[in-house]
């Protein structure tokens, strides 16, 4: 752990702290344009964030 801390002293706070995240990978489609790309990218990254807002109520 100490080894860990040392390559990686900003990361150390987060092994502590309350909730933890995880990281889950999509392969997605591609759309076939950098407009419709990024659209899809900006829904789902707001879905994601909507989801855990309403995961964290009580």
């Amino acid at each position: 752990m100490r080894a860990y801390a040392r390559a990686h002293p900003r990361r150390v706070g987060r092994l502590s702290e309350g909730s933890h995240e995880r990281t889950l990978t999509l392969h997605l489609p591609d759309l076939g344009s950098a407009k419709r790309n990024a659209e899809l990218d900006a829904l789902l990254q707001e879905f994601t964030r909507r989801l855990i807002a309403i995961m964290r109520e009580k």
